[in-house]
């Protein structure tokens, strides 16, 4: 697709949009373009409990206490009759 065949898709969106989706797509965008690279400043973001729970469950996944993602989903499968 051509630049300025996207640029139309987008403006006609836009366009199209009611005022909610406007809000979001605005909010979209905006974290888009704000978007912060510096990996210690996304670090600082997150709450502190946050940051202790990621770091515990990291200890846990580097010392084997992890499973595998195909067996959680097939005990939530039996589970819950899926």
């Amino acid at each position: 697709m051509k630049i300025s065949e996207i640029k139309h898709q987008l403006h006609d969106q836009i366009d199209n949009a009611g005022e909610e989706e406007l809000r979001e797509m605005y909010n979209l965008m905006l974290d888009y373009f704000n978007r912060n690279t510096d990996d210690s400043k996304v670090w600082d973001g997150i709450p502190r409990w946050q940051q202790e729970r990621l770091i515990k469950s990291t200890n846990q996944a580097d010392a084997g206490m992890g499973k595998p993602l195909v067996t959680v989903v097939e005990k939530m499968k039996n589970k819950y009759g899926i």
